[in-house]
């Protein structure tokens, strides 16, 4: 019988340096994890004050690296995971990112002999939109394609990301597709705010719900186009916050509701209301607000990124259109809210697909096969 492989990882998660275990959370996913492994070893990066070492049970801990700032992390974490690969046995060493994390993994695993397997979490691999967001970002592409072909496994979030880096020259038997695990059956709780009583006032009887930071990659700008073209009496309402929500609220026409930063629980309850979800990114790897509304039966309708491929059946779970085209986004959405009963069709086949797809046991098969994969 095979022993139970021990993994040593260095992340960005400063949830995971917080001790509970809530369903659905960071902490509560990887103290399920642990629980198949022989051992879950994590350093995470920190500032300098205000952290502690984390045991979240007898073979799960995560240390803090008290970094005095970002860029010195990647020093600060290969410190502390080598001070553990000093102390106890690993059989491989993951990273949350080909960039910080990613360089800090690097060293440990050439200073150790270990395995090295790099997660990838967003869709960077000839990304256009990626690319022309920032300066930095076309020769942070180029770096991570280097540190990636020093990785002996790769994990990506989504099918798309995983063909673009096979057509990119890396092996295929090197390339894992491992969604990040959502709590599906978190959603079958009863709601414990009503977002319906709250929202649909003053004449608007239909509820179209969004989330995510206020930012580029986002693109509410588009979703805000969409929103004036649906009819008087429906209502979109976005959960988040970022710095383009001033910009943002300032062009906003009048059926359009912003909410602020949001618990994520209540963010459950804002899905469970809505009529139909919609999705305007520019670019996106899973993309787990699909996934999350998706849970909660509703029908999708979200732009061509990476992540829609894996989330969204068109034609059968919701709609998938082309980026930044706000009268494609607005004659879906209005598609749908025309049609309840389609819609909740919809919604009730995109609650199936995403628990077979992206339920803790499904991903957590596939980590422990990839990193099985990776130490052979």
């Amino acid at each position: 019988m095979t022993a139970p492989l021990r993994v040593l990882s260095i992340s960005l998660d400063r949830s995971l340096l917080r001790a509970g275990t809530g369903l659905g959370d960071a902490v509560a996913r990887h103290v399920r994890l642990a629980k198949k492994l022989g051992r879950l070893a994590m350093v995470i990066y920190s500032p300098r004050s205000g952290y502690s070492p984390v045991r979240h049970s007898p073979n799960f801990t995560a240390d803090p690296t008290h970094s005095l700032s970002r860029v010195l992390f990647p020093l600060d974490a290969a410190r502390a995971a080598s001070k553990l690969a000093k102390s106890e046995k690993f059989d491989l060493i993951t990273c949350q990112d080909p960039f910080a994390t990613g360089v800090a993994a690097w060293r440990v695993a050439r200073k150790f002999g270990l395995p090295l397997n790099v997660q990838v979490h967003f869709d960077f691999m000839h990304n256009a939109w990626w690319e022309q967001e920032k300066l930095r970002h076309r020769p942070a592409a180029a770096f991570a394609k280097w540190l990636l072909r020093k990785a002996t496994t790769i994990r990506v979030g989504t099918t798309r990301e995983r063909e673009k880096f096979i057509e990119a020259g890396f092996p295929a038997d090197r390339v894992f597709c491992v969604p990040v695990a959502v709590d599906v059956e978190a959603f079958d709780e009863p709601a414990k705010r009503d977002f319906k009583a709250e929202l649909l006032t003053g004449g608007f009887r239909r509820l179209v719900a969004a989330a995510g930071r206020m930012v580029y990659q986002k693109d509410f700008a588009t979703l805000l186009k969409a929103a004036a073209l649906l009819p008087a009496d429906t209502l979109v309402a976005i959960a988040g916050d970022g710095p383009q929500r001033a910009r943002l609220a300032a062009a906003a026409p009048a059926n359009v509701r912003f909410l602020g930063t949001v618990p994520h629980g209540d963010v459950r309850d804002l899905f469970r209301a809505c009529d139909v979800f919609a999705l305007s990114s520019v670019y996106e790897g899973t993309g787990l607000v699909m996934v999350e509304a998706a849970a909660a039966r509703k029908p999708i309708v979200a732009t061509d990124v990476a992540g829609a491929a894996d989330a969204v059946v068109p034609g059968s779970t919701g709609f998938v259109v082309p980026v930044r085209d706000p009268v494609a986004l607005a004659a879906r959405l209005a598609e749908l809210l025309d049609d309840p009963h389609r819609a909740a069709e919809m919604g009730q086949r995109g609650r199936e697909h995403v628990k077979a797809r992206f339920g803790p046991a499904h991903t957590e098969a596939g980590l422990l096969e990839m990193w099985r994969r990776t130490v052979r």
